[in-house]
């Protein structure tokens, strides 16, 4: 994933799975965004359905050429096999929380840069050993 170096990145999170959202982020100058399956996104209350479900919005929103990035669930639902579907999708990088991150998530991100959102009971220990673990962004 190229990512600016001189300044942080602005990653969006797009609150649906659409084209015209992406769109909108990348001419307002979004680096990168950040799509989903199987969650409910908090700041818009939105659910998100499997990856079956998102594919074909999901292939829209790559198909623009911005670097993105899916959050590939919540506690329960992240399924290694669907991580896998996705990777050949051509995702830049993997997102989870943390605490929802199941056993073998790093090792399942393959080539795909894994990431992961710490929660609040999460501090410099956690993500000390996660960047150990092989995560690419916290």
């Amino acid at each position: 994933m190229r990512l600016p170096e001189s300044r942080p990145a602005l990653l969006v999170s797009l609150p649906r799975n659409e084209t015209a959202l992406a769109q909108a982020a990348a001419q307002a100058g979004a680096d990168g965004l950040k799509v989903h399956t199987n969650v409910r996104h908090r700041a818009s209350g939105t659910s998100f359905g499997s990856l079956d479900a998102e594919r074909e919005a999901l292939r829209g929103i790559l198909a623009l050429g911005v670097p993105t990035g899916l959050v590939v669930g919540a506690a329960g639902s992240v399924s290694i096999a669907e991580m896998a579907a996705a990777r050949e999708m051509g995702f830049d990088y993997f997102d989870v929380y943390a605490a929802d991150a199941p056993a073998g998530y790093v090792e399942a991100c393959g080539p795909v840069t894994p990431m992961v959102a710490l929660g609040p009971g999460d501090g410099p220990s956690q993500a000390r050993a996660l960047v150990r673990r092989g995560c690419g962004a916290l």
